[in-house]
């Protein structure tokens, strides 16, 4: 259960857009926030908010995402991922999350996560390897 989290629990996190977080595919005057790096942040920033609430035994996965950039932001600024929680059904949250630069709103994201037992899911991976090994 997601007993430490609630609906309207809230996150935000600052990151400077630096040269990894942008597309290298236009050249250096057309370098821009990358949509994959958005994701990640905006990932991150839901999966910080959640340890912030859950026990020390626990993680959580990505399991939804819903993601619009409607703006380009430039290598050097700030951006802004701001995460609210919009539900929360048992281990399941999900989150809203707004990302803007120092100037307008970039995109929304929509990002759901499952809540896990890190003992339960090391017993899952370890089964897995085993039978990818086995091949």
């Amino acid at each position: 259960m997601a007993d430490g989290v609630s609906e309207g629990t809230e996150r935000t996190n600052n990151i400077l857009i630096d040269r990894g977080r942008c597309i290298d595919h236009m050249g250096d005057d057309l370098a821009v926030y990358s949509t994959p790096m958005m994701l990640n942040d905006a990932e991150l920033t839901c999966h910080e908010l959640l340890a912030e609430h859950i026990r020390d035994d626990q993680s959580s996965v990505g399991t939804y995402v819903k993601l619009v950039h409607t703006a380009p932001s430039l290598e050097g600024d700030t951006i802004s991922h701001h995460a609210t929680v919009t539900k929360v059904d048992g281990r399941a949250v999900t989150f809203e999350v707004v990302v803007s630069d120092s100037i307008e709103e970039v995109g929304k994201v929509t990002h759901s996560r499952f809540i896990v037992d890190n003992d339960k899911t090391l017993e899952r991976l370890t089964a897995k390897r085993a039978k990818l090994k086995a091949g």
